[in-house]
């Protein structure tokens, strides 16, 4: 924040929203879109080898985080910390609170949404390959 004094306010601006933001319900199920949507951004990229193709998906989720302003508890710690650090309406606290929050429900979304329903598919593909092996195939 010392190097770019331009966007102090943008940054207490971006930080007090989630700084501030109440822990409820709300909060939590933004968490967890927020964990579903890195899941998957981070499966679509393990599914290829090409640069160009990783890099798609993490413009498109990366845009899909922050324009609702889904609850990550990285990125949003980012913007906590930031605006800390030039006198933010919040404290250490309240950060570590919602980094808590924030956490928990980007673990739920990206274990409940994401790999969960991945592992429930997991069971019929082990059966199908096996009687493909089986038959010879």
């Amino acid at each position: 924040m010392q190097a770019l004094p331009a966007v102090r306010a943008t940054a207490v601006e971006a930080g007090e929203h989630f700084g501030t933001m109440p822990l409820g319900l709300m909060s939590f199920c933004s968490a967890v879109l927020a964990g579903a949507v890195i899941t998957l951004m981070t499966r679509m990229q393990h599914a290829t080898e090409s640069m160009g193709v990783k890099i798609v998906p993490a413009i498109l989720f990366g845009a899909l985080l922050a324009g609702p302003q889904l609850f990550h508890s990285v990125l949003d710690s980012l913007l906590m910390f930031a605006a800390l650090h030039v006198g933010a309406d919040f404290g250490y606290g309240d950060w570590l609170a919602r980094l808590g929050w924030a956490a928990l429900g980007n673990l739920a979304g990206g274990l409940l949404l994401v790999t969960a329903i991945r592992l429930l598919r997991v069971p019929h593909r082990v059966a199908q390959e096996r009687r493909a092996v089986a038959e010879g195939r």
